[in-house]
């Protein structure tokens, strides 16, 4: 019974964060397509699917995905350098409201401010949010991320696409170099920490090889676009 009620109060809780939240990602310019609520929705799914095959703390988990890029918008109005460890910080103040015990603010701050790509992974949780937070950097929504990014982002401006580097170029080179890079990232040994994020990400990688690949074909006028349009409209001219 005790543990029953004990689930429900964390429930309740993070109905009440996530009303609260939403306010965090929403600046001047608009919703951030790139690192909005929805992004936030999903890693908390993303989250618990993990959750469920690796163990953890459901409700540690649950709360850092949600708050795990509340300070987004404060870096890219240039107001912090590292929303990682700003988010943790503002999480502690909008924690201790719940009447949350000192040790549970602190995993889920812990979580907050290590789940970008310089930070450390000691707890399980934490593992689980990194991972989270990166399996949503790959697939279909993942590439309309970039995309609204690149267009949106006054920190991460960048072009569509560089023609004179399309081997890729790195994260600020254009948009699919960006996506070239973490699909690069993503396959090496150390990008994931669980299994199960590893498994996950396989079919949103093949997705993303395909699209850039299309992408390029497109943009060049591959032969075999130039074949299928003189199938369909016979000789040019």
């Amino acid at each position: 019974m005790r543990n029953r009620s004990s689930y429900i109060a964390n429930d309740n809780i993070l109905h009440s964060l996530k009303r609260e939240v939403a306010e965090y990602f929403i600046s001047a310019d608009g919703e951030d397509y790139s690192h909005g609520i929805s992004h936030a929705e999903r890693v908390v799914g993303l989250a618990h699917i993990l959750q469920c095959k690796e163990g953890g703390n459901t409700f540690v988990i649950s709360a850092a995905a949600l708050l795990h890029d509340i300070a987004r918008s404060q870096e890219e109005r240039g107001e912090c350098e590292n929303h990682a460890a700003k988010g943790a910080v503002l999480a502690r103040d909008i924690l201790v409201k719940y009447g949350l015990s000192t040790g549970t603010i602190e995993e889920i701050a812990y979580c907050i401010e290590n789940h970008s790509a310089n930070g450390e992974g000691k707890t399980l949780e934490s593992k689980i949010i990194r991972d989270a937070d990166k399996l949503d950097s790959l697939g279909a929504i993942a590439i309309s991320r970039v995309i609204a990014s690149t267009l949106q982002s006054r920190r991460y401006r960048r072009p569509i696409f560089d023609p004179s580097n399309c081997a890729g170029g790195g994260e600020m080179s254009s948009a699919i170099g960006y996506l070239e890079l973490l699909v690069e990232r993503s396959e090496g040994k150390e990008y994931f920490f669980t299994r199960s994020a590893r498994h996950m990400a396989g079919k949103r990688v093949r997705l993303m090889r395909e699209y850039i690949g299309n992408f390029k074909q497109e943009w060049f006028l591959s032969e075999i676009d130039q074949g299928e349009g003189n199938k369909a409209g016979g000789s040019p001219g």
